[in-house]
């Protein structure tokens, strides 16, 4: 029997007379009702046209937004869901505690979402972060979806963005790279740049500003939670 990955409850079908007649297959659902409930999609009428934070805003561009925006960044950012507690427990036990199995949930809205001709680049994680982790959460969110591992982190970090004040990490300075033989693959091309989570958005802008000015066309960018 198959269970929520989120809870292990059983996951039981309701299978109608009508659903039996239509042959169609059993859908490969991965959460129970009751956990996919507990995570907000952001409503696309009722958000930031920048950054995708939820919530309705004069002109529609929140606070933190129009403040990038006096400084000349012009990144705009699509998020599927709000950082409420069940997605901040989601992230805990995928991300920090290692449930790799957990990658597996929210796949289809990246596969939905990344269909175009656009060039995926993942957010990279520093050697030492890949090595205690295990993996990179933001690549396990990008199976079957072809990308382009094009960025690295320049320096080993010796403190993650996680246990940063909101200060210290919008005063962050760069360190991303270009990979040396990956430099020619996004001069004129149209990127997107995939991360897990949007909190001041000074990962994202770090990476779009990087690849902009290294000749891509157009950069946007795509994550899980904002």
């Amino acid at each position: 029997m198959k269970k929520c990955l989120f809870c292990d409850s059983p996951l039981n079908k309701e299978l109608t007379l009508g659903f039996l007649l239509s042959f169609k297959k059993l859908s490969n659902d991965l959460l129970c009702k009751s956990c996919f409930n507990k995570f907000e999609l952001i409503n696309s009428n009722h958000r930031c046209i920048i950054c995708g934070r939820s919530g309705d805003f004069e002109d529609e561009k929140c606070s933190d937004c129009l403040r990038w925006l006096a400084l000349d960044n012009s990144l705009i950012n699509k998020s599927f869901f709000n950082y409420n507690d069940s997605m901040k427990e989601y992230m805990q036990r995928y991300k920090f505690n290692g449930d790799y199995r957990l990658r597996k949930i929210f796949q289809n809205y990246f596969k939905k979402e990344l269909n175009s001709d656009k060039i995926v680049v993942p957010i990279p994680v520093s050697k030492s972060t890949l090595k205690r982790r295990g993996f990179n959460q933001v690549e396990g969110f990008l199976d079957g979806i072809e990308y382009s591992d094009i960025l690295s982190v320049k320096y080993d970090e010796k403190v993650t963005h996680s246990t940063q004040s909101r200060i210290d990490r919008i005063k962050t300075k760069q360190f991303f790279v270009i990979k040396n033989n990956m430099k020619n693959l996004i001069i004129d091309k149209d990127l997107i740049i995939v991360d897990d989570v949007y909190t001041t958005g000074t990962t994202m802008r770090l990476a779009y500003s990087l690849l902009i000015s290294n000749g891509a066309k157009s950069v946007q960018g795509l994550t899980l939670a904002r």
